[in-house]
């Protein structure tokens, strides 16, 4: 498995679970820690999108664009998992 791999399984664990952006975050905050950027992880989650066209359910849609503007920053700074 490669590390997009892991990376893609965990956030598709994450939007499945009720705490989905909380989860969401802990796994955001994992990436970074493991020293993926966040121009990268924002980049997954297009490719998630994109590949996930027809396949993901719109609930899973809904929470991939949701969880995707935390990566990007579009949340309250508190809430940021990138400052940069």
């Amino acid at each position: 498995m490669s590390d997009l791999d892991y990376w893609r399984e965990e956030l598709m664990k994450a939007i499945a679970t009720e705490d989905f952006i909380i989860e969401g975050r802990c796994v955001l905050i994992r990436m970074r820690d493991a020293g993926i950027l966040k121009q990268a992880a924002y980049d997954l989650f297009i490719k998630m999108l994109v590949e996930g066209e027809g396949v993901l359910t719109e609930d899973e849609d809904d929470r991939l664009r949701e969880l995707s503007g935390v990566a990007y920053g579009h949340c309250a700074p508190s809430f940021r998992v990138w400052n940069k």
